[in-house]
C-alpha cells in the first residue's frame, strides 16, 4: 500500500528509505529518498513523448492537471496513473519507461492506483457509478467491479487500497471509513466497513479535528495500541495514513 496522490507539490511516501518526496512541474517529476537528514535523487523523469501528460502546460489562461496517483509496486518499480493522456506509465526504479497501458474507452478518468503480484488496481471517480478494474501488466482486463450506492463520491470515495491479503479496499474521506468490497481472491462479498485500517488484526486510523473546530491545529493518530497525538504549528487540514513498512512501520 505504498502510495501517493499528487493533492500538491510536495508529497510523502513510505518507501525502503524513511520517507520518499516527490515534486511535480509540467516538464519534469522527481522522487526523492529521505535518510537520515539527507535526501537522495530515486529518479528523474523529464519532459518527452514517454513523460506524463499535462493539459494546459504553458497556457497561462488554463489550469494545468495531469498524473493523479503513483504507487510503488512489490518490485519496486513504479506506476503513474497519468490521468490526462488515460493511461498508465510503468517505470524501472531509476526511472527508465518499462511499459505503457492505454485506458482509453475503458477509464474516463483514472484517479487511484494499487500493484499488487495479482495485477494493477485501478480507480474510475469520473464514470457513473464510479469503478475499479484490475488489468494485468500487458493491459488484459481481469476484473471489473461498479462501486455500489454508499462508496460514490457524493459520500466521500477518495482512493483504493489492497488488504493484507490482496482483498479490495474503497477509502472514503481519505483513510476515515474503509470498505472491504472482494475477499483475497477477488470475489464479491457483502461490504465491511472499519474506521481506519486493519492492519495484521491491528486499527489504524489519522484523524484531523477539522478547522471549524477549536483545536484545528490538532490531531490524533490511532496504532494498535498507541494513541499519538499530534500539534502542528499551523491549521491542521488533514491527515491521512498512506501505507505499511515491512516492518509494521507506517
Amino acid at each position: 500500500m505504498n502510495k501517493i496522490k499528487f493533492f500538491s507539490t510536495l508529497l510523502i511516501l513510505s518507501l525502503t528509505f524513511s520517507f520518499t518526496v516527490a515534486s511535480i512541474s509540467k516538464l519534469q517529476f522527481q522522487a526523492y529518498a529521505q535518510d537520515g537528514n539527507g535526501y537522495e535523487v530515486v529518479f528523474t523523469i523529464s519532459d518527452g513523448e514517454d513523460s506524463m501528460y499535462y493539459e494546459g502546460a504553458g497556457i497561462p489562461e488554463m489550469l494545468t492537471w495531469g498524473p493523479a496517483a503513483f504507487t510503488v509496486a512489490p518490485d519496486g518499480s513504479f506506476w503513474i496513473a497519468d490521468t490526462a493522456a488515460a493511461r498508465l506509465l510503468h517505470y524501472s526504479p531509476t526511472g527508465n519507461l518499462l511499459g505503457k497501458i492505454d485506458l482509453k474507452s475503458l477509464i474516463v478518468g483514472a484517479t487511484d492506483v494499487e500493484v499488487a503480484e495479482s495485477g494493477i488496481w485501478v480507480l474510475d471517480q469520473a464514470s457513473i457509478p464510479p469503478k475499479v478494474m484490475s488489468f494485468a501488466e500487458d493491459g488484459t482486463v481481469l476484473a471489473k467491479y461498479d462501486l455500489p450506492s454508499g462508496l460514490h463520491l457524493e459520500d466521500g470515495l477518495s482512493g483504493i487500497v489492497l488488504g493484507d491479503g490482496g482483498e479490495l479496499l474503497v477509502e472514503r474521506e481519505g483513510d476515515a471509513y474503509i470498505t472491504q468490497i472482494t475477499d483475497a481472491a477477488g470475489k464479491l462479498i457483502e461490504m465491511v466497513t472499519t474506521n481506519g485500517y486493519i492492519h495484521k488484526g491491528k486499527p489504524f486510523a489519522a484523524h484531523a479535528y477539522g478547522l471549524n473546530t477549536t483545536t484545528p491545529r490538532r490531531g490524533t493518530i490511532f496504532a494498535g495500541e498507541l494513541r499519538i497525538e499530534v500539534e502542528t504549528e499551523y491549521d491542521l487540514g488533514g491527515m491521512q495514513i498512506l501505507g505499511f513498512g515491512p516492518q509494521d512501520d507506517f
